[in-house]
């Protein structure tokens, strides 16, 4: 690895303790605020498939650039990361656009769009947050620092490359208590908005009828680790479906693009990607 990569490892990976953090978990969830040259999502994604005792699955949300397909790789081990991520990149319209990575596994949250304005539409919780752009940085006030923390859990840390005096005030003021060193600093969570920690325990779901909602619910949910009872009437899936051999999936358009303009655009590029994943298996479906 070349120096930059070494000092992601060393800033974020290493800095946040990440690798000690999400072992043995069902999910860990990194909030970023600019994807930049894509190398810490990169270098995030191969240190945890990397890791035998990862979570079982990664969250990393992240404020980016709709321009980004222009990337590079910074190294060659990091080239099949990058090309299975441009494959799946969204079209340049501002809002959030999920991409499942590695199988399902890894899910990358693309927030095209400025933090001021759409962090409070951000959910969480959050395990760890990093600041990794200094012009992104200075503009951030009290008032974001405030929608961070409410993303926060007990354990959640902040860290940032550029550590000032007005970054460290806005952090305590907002319930973080701060640690600088030379290369960063990390902020801890003082006292977290809620508890969000819940018992380790399998989850059962119970799910009525088996067509093709029932069905997108049932395989949601499993790959979150749910262990699913699908119910039916019938002997077979789906069989009392309106009975069209082809079916018609768009998004709802509108002037001023409204929330149910953005949700329906969101599910139809989700659905793009399922019906993509599926064409290459051995339950591959048609579609254009």
């Amino acid at each position: 690895m070349n120096a930059s990569i070494d000092c992601i490892h060393q800033t974020f990976i290493a800095g946040s303790q990440l690798q000690a953090r999400w072992q043995g978990q069902g999910s860990f969830a990194i909030l970023a605020s600019d994807f930049g040259d894509g190398s810490i999502f990169l270098c995030t994604w191969q240190a945890w498939q990397q890791d035998a005792q990862r979570s079982q699955r990664l969250h990393y949300l992240v404020f980016a650039d709709p321009t980004a397909p222009a990337l590079q790789a910074a190294t060659p081990q990091l080239q099949p990361l990058l090309d299975e991520l441009l494959a799946q990149w969204p079209l340049a319209i501002d809002g959030f656009h999920r991409i499942y990575l590695q199988g399902g596994q890894v899910m990358l949250t693309l927030i095209f769009g400025s933090v001021s304005t759409m962090l409070s539409e951000v959910s969480g919780p959050i395990d760890a947050f990093f600041l990794t752009h200094e012009e992104s940085n200075a503009h951030l006030d009290l008032a974001q620092f405030k929608q961070i923390w409410r993303l926060c859990k007990a354990e959640s840390t902040l860290l940032s490359h550029i550590a000032t005096p007005a970054i460290a005030q806005h952090l305590h003021a907002a319930g973080f208590t701060t640690t600088i060193s030379p290369q960063y600093l990390l902020a801890h969570c003082l006292r977290a908005p809620k508890s969000t920690s819940t018992p380790c325990r399998t989850r059962h779901a119970i799910i009525i009828g088996a067509g093709i909602a029932g069905c997108a619910a049932a395989a949601s949910l499993a790959s979150r680790g749910w262990h699913i009872h699908l119910i039916d009437a019938q002997p077979t899936i789906a069989s009392q479906a309106s009975g069209n051999h082809i079916g018609l999936c768009h998004p709802v358009f509108s002037l001023d693009d409204n929330f149910q303009a953005r949700l329906s655009r969101a599910g139809f590029f989700v659905t793009q990607q399922k019906l993509a994943a599926l064409q290459g298996t051995q339950q591959g479906v048609a579609f254009a």
